[in-house]
């Protein structure tokens, strides 16, 4: 029975084709395709509804970011078998049988159609619906390039393991600071909007003003209860409107500088770019990309438009011919340490080793600061809520004094 199939495809340029043909199956059009010498990329029936296919259509237009665990587990699977001596296009779809939720296993599934029709994986994954950091993809071109493509997989899977430990240890070090300003607030608002009121309500039936300050707590306890949705909106306007100002590159670039100097914040800021640049620069660098380019592609990890800035200011300088060393040495985010690692690495022609040993020292180094930030955030925080609920605790004792006074 003849279909009408719409597929996607690309030439020998590069550029992407889409037409309908009818077939009678999806291998007979791929095999029109293959004879028109282009590679396949997408192939999917008519026979969906219109609203439906209207649906699909904003489905594959939408990227689908694929990264941190995902993506390690994608390259760690994928690598070991393709070291196993199992063809691409079989360890996809072994593959594609692991990974749960439908739209991830759609877009493996695009990829197994464009490496069955001859594309390469890196290829295959640009055409599909998903989108990975320039730097993974460049690690696949060497790996493809070098025909080692299952080792540099299971490098990808190793750095970004690596990358997700030292993200997961800043994530659990802020669970304890938020839960307890969290709990500090909840007690606060229990405080200010319950029970300060049940002491304005006697001194009010003892026909005695209150003092000043037990005033300003009651008030803000009322209105907090009256306009407290109020506030919410307002907090939720300044997000956005905070959101939409950083989204300038100048003002986001200031943004990013002024945090590397505030007081402790900075210096663990430091250390994460740090230990992502020198990560990701020796993954590139031991895989056989040049160190220029590597430089470049570094970009995609780090996070801070400060570092990113100095990135492409280094990178300038090394096309006229200046050393790595010499132009780190003129930033101002760079600490000397890894500067000075980094030149002797140059040096000595062990600069993958000496990278990563400076990305271990400053993970280390993440830790602790994390570790003293804790040790002083923690009696600061609780000291702060004190003299807040002591300040409460006296304005309702001064009136509490005031009455007694007016009964004596």
């Amino acid at each position: 029975m003849m279909q009408l199939f719409h597929f996607k495809a690309v030439n020998k340029l590069g550029n992407v084709i889409e037409e309908s043909i009818e077939a009678e199956s999806k291998d007979e059009v791929i095999t029109v395709i293959q004879h028109r010498g282009l590679i396949p990329v997408s192939i999917r029936t008519n026979q969906a509804s219109f609203f439906k296919r209207l649906l699909q259509t904003g489905k594959e237009q939408k990227k689908i970011s694929i990264k941190g665990k995902e993506l390690m587990f994608f390259c760690h699977e994928l690598g070991i078998l393709l070291n196993a001596g199992m063809p691409l296009d079989k360890a996809l779809l072994a593959v594609s049988e692991i990974v749960n939720g439908s739209e991830k296993v759609s877009w493996v599934e695009n990829i197994i159609d464009a490496v069955k029709g001859g594309a390469s994986l890196s290829l295959s994954i640009q055409q599909s619906s998903v989108e990975l950091p320039s730097y993974i993809l460049g690690l696949i071109k060497i790996g493809e390039a070098s025909g080692e493509l299952g080792v540099i997989l299971l490098r990808i899977s190793d750095f970004i393991e690596k990358s997700e430990d030292l993200k997961d240890s800043v994530r659990s070090a802020l669970v304890y600071p938020c839960v307890l300003l969290a709990i500090a607030f909840l007690s606060l608002i229990v405080l200010v909007i319950f029970v300060v009121p049940q002491f304005a309500e006697l001194f009010a039936d003892a026909g005695k003003s209150l003092p000043l300050p037990t005033q300003v707590v009651v008030r803000v306890g009322e209105f907090l209860a009256s306009f407290w949705w109020l506030l919410c909106f307002i907090f939720a306007g300044f997000l956005s409107v905070c959101k939409k100002v950083l989204a300038k590159p100048r003002i986001r670039l200031r943004w990013d500088s002024l945090c590397l100097k505030l007081w402790l914040a900075g210096d663990l800021l430091t250390k994460i770019e740090v230990a992502r640049f020198s990560r990701t620069m020796a993954s590139l660098t031991e895989s056989g990309v040049p160190l220029l380019k590597s430089l470049r592609l570094t970009k995609d990890a780090l996070v801070n438009t400060k570092f990113i800035d100095e990135i492409d200011r280094i990178s300038n300088e090394l096309e006229t011919g200046n050393r790595m060393v010499v132009s780190l040495s003129k930033t101002e985010v760079f600490p000397k340490l890894a500067v000075h690692m980094i030149g002797i690495g140059e040096d000595s022609g062990r600069l993958v080793e000496m990278l990563s040993s400076i990305s271990n020292t400053y993970e280390k180094e993440v830790r602790k600061a994390i570790d003293r930030m804790l040790a002083l955030l923690e009696p600061i925080m609780i000291l702060g809520l004190g003299v807040i609920v002591s300040g409460i605790i006296m304005s309702i004792l001064i009136a509490i004094l005031d009455i007694n006074e007016l009964v004596m």
